[in-house]
C-alpha cells in the first residue's frame, strides 16, 4: 500500500503571501486615509461655505439699512455731526473706538453702520431750542447721543434729561445744547443705532471676525481679513478671508459714500 504524504506551502510562499497581504492592507489604509482626509475637506468647505453665507446675508442687510433714516438716506442730508452710514477704516484709523482698535489686527478694513434706530418717534410740539415734545413714547436714555431728522438735514444731541409728561403718552426732551437746524414738516428723533464689524485676535490664539455693537460678539472664526473695495459709488466688493480661502461679497450701496 502507497503511502500518501500531506504537502503544504513553503517557507518562501508563506514570506511572499505575508508580504502580499502587508501590501495589500497597506494600499487600503492609504485609500481610507485618502477617503477620509477628503471627506473632512468637502465637510469643512461645506460648513465654511454655510457659515459665510450666513454672513454675507447679515451684512448685505446692515448695508442696505445703513443711514436710515424715513425720509431719505442720511448720508444725502446736510449735517452738522458728522457722516452717518456706511463708513470704512483703515486698521490704524484714530477714528475707530480705543476699545475695539486695541484689538483689531493690523490688515485689513474696519466697517461701521450706523442709522436712525428702528424705534423712532416724531416730534410733536418744540417747547425751545433744548426742549422738544415728543408724539409717543420711545426708550430714549438719558446722556445718550440721539439722532434729529427732516427731509433736509439732521443733526446729533445728548440728552440732557428725559421726562414723561404727567397723564400724557409723551416725553419732554432736554438736549445738551441748541438745536441748530431748523427742521420742518416730519421731524423725526430717535437712538442712533452704531455696529463695528472688524477681524481681531481671539482668546484661542487665532483670529475672527466680530461684531461690536456695545459688546463684541464673535460672528465667525478662523477669518484672516476683511477688505472693502468700491467697484463704482454705488458698488461695493467685500473681502473675507477663512485660512487661505477668500470669499466676495457685491452689494449696491444707498446714498452717497464718497
Amino acid at each position: 500500500m502507497k503511502t500518501v504524504y500531506a504537502q503544504g506551502f513553503s517557507l518562501v510562499e508563506l514570506m511572499l503571501s505575508v508580504a502580499l497581504s502587508s501590501l495589500i492592507v497597506l494600499l487600503l489604509f492609504s485609500l481610507y486615509l485618502s477617503i477620509k482626509q477628503n471627506y473632512q475637506y468637502y465637510v469643512r468647505e461645506i460648513n465654511d461655505r454655510q457659515a459665510i453665507l450666513q454672513v454675507f446675508n447679515f451684512l448685505r442687510d446692515e448695508i442696505n439699512h445703513a443711514g436710515f433714516s424715513p425720509c431719505i438716506n442720511l448720508s444725502l442730508l446736510d449735517n452738522s455731526s458728522g457722516s452717518l452710514g456706511l463708513l470704512v477704516y483703515s486698521s490704524d484709523s484714530s477714528d475707530i473706538p480705543p476699545a475695539i482698535k486695541k484689538r483689531v489686527i493690523p490688515e485689513g478694513h474696519v466697517l461701521h453702520f450706523s442709522r436712525l434706530d428702528f424705534d423712532f418717534t416724531t416730534i410733536k410740539k418744540q417747547w425751545s431750542n433744548r426742549q422738544w415734545v415728543t408724539s409717543e413714547l420711545v426708550p430714549l436714555k438719558k446722556g445718550r447721543p440721539i439722532l434729529i431728522a427732516d427731509c433736509h438735514h439732521y443733526e446729533i444731541k445728548t440728552l440732557d434729561n428725559v421726562q414723561k409728561l404727567r397723564s400724557q403718552p409723551y416725553q419732554l426732551l432736554t438736549f445738551n445744547n441748541p438745536v441748530i437746524n431748523r427742521y420742518e414738516g416730519n421731524v423725526v428723533v430717535g437712538s442712533i443705532y452704531s455696529l463695528w464689524v472688524f477681524v481681531g485676535k481671539n482668546s484661542r490664539g487665532s483670529t475672527s471676525l466680530y461684531i461690536n455693537d456695545g459688546r463684541s460678539d464673535e460672528l465667525l472664526t478662523e477669518v484672516n481679513l476683511i477688505y472693502v473695495e468700491y467697484i463704482t459709488k454705488k458698488l461695493i466688493r467685500i473681502k473675507i478671508k477663512i485660512r487661505q480661502q477668500e470669499y466676495s461679497l457685491y452689494s449696491g450701496i444707498h446714498g452717497r459714500y464718497d
